[in-house]
């Protein structure tokens, strides 16, 4: 039963994985998609007692993206750090921009497990896998043309997605729209999410 089990989990993250996911780019605003993934995320932060330091750059510019994918990669990004904090543990959440990109850091201190082996971080198949949460968003980011990458801050995991400020992104769709600030966040608290 157990081989089977494991059997199932993995068919399925393979398929979760292969699921296609093209681009519809329009242009919206990092900082906009992040507000939204921690209110849609409130209830679990709130469960686990995790802690927020949010730092938004106000004065970022926005870019073209797919704004449901990234929706899903920052989703993705947070688990995988309410997962690894004890409870009451905080996350760091910024973004900033350099010369030519734009970027949403989330850092947070490794406490349940620490990563041996980083350059595994991104592969899908592989059975130490907790899910399939971090492949499919180094895919998801990479296809709409940015990057999701991992470093280690003594003992805190860093994950930085980065897009170009040129929003040069892959895919047919051109069409550019715009999101609302539908969600008011103010820095440095859970409470701001909400």
């Amino acid at each position: 039963m157990t081989e089977s089990g494991r059997l199932e989990r993995l068919v399925q993250r393979i398929n979760n994985y292969l699921r296609p996911s093209i681009p519809r780019k329009k242009t919206f605003s990092l900082n906009s998609i992040l507000k939204r993934s921690l209110v849609l995320l409130s209830p679990e932060i709130e469960k686990h007692h995790i802690k927020l330091d949010v730092d938004l750059n106000r004065g970022m510019k926005r870019i073209e993206l797919d704004s449901d994918l990234l929706t899903e990669v920052f989703i993705n990004l947070i688990r995988n750090a309410i997962f690894s904090l004890n409870e009451g543990g905080t996350l760091h959440i910024r973004s900033y921009e350099t010369n030519g990109n734009i970027c949403i850091e989330f850092k947070n201190r490794m406490e349940k497990r620490k990563v041996k082996k980083a350059e595994k971080l991104f592969l899908p198949f592989g059975e130490g896998g907790q899910s399939i949460g971090l492949p499919l968003s180094f895919r998801l980011v990479k296809n709409m043309g940015g990057l999701l990458s991992f470093s280690q801050d003594g003992d805190f995991a860093v994950f930085t997605v980065t897009f170009s400020k040129s929003g040069s992104l892959p895919g047919p769709d051109q069409d550019a729209g715009d999101v609302d600030d539908v969600v008011d966040v103010t820095d440095r608290s859970l409470e701001s999410v909400s």
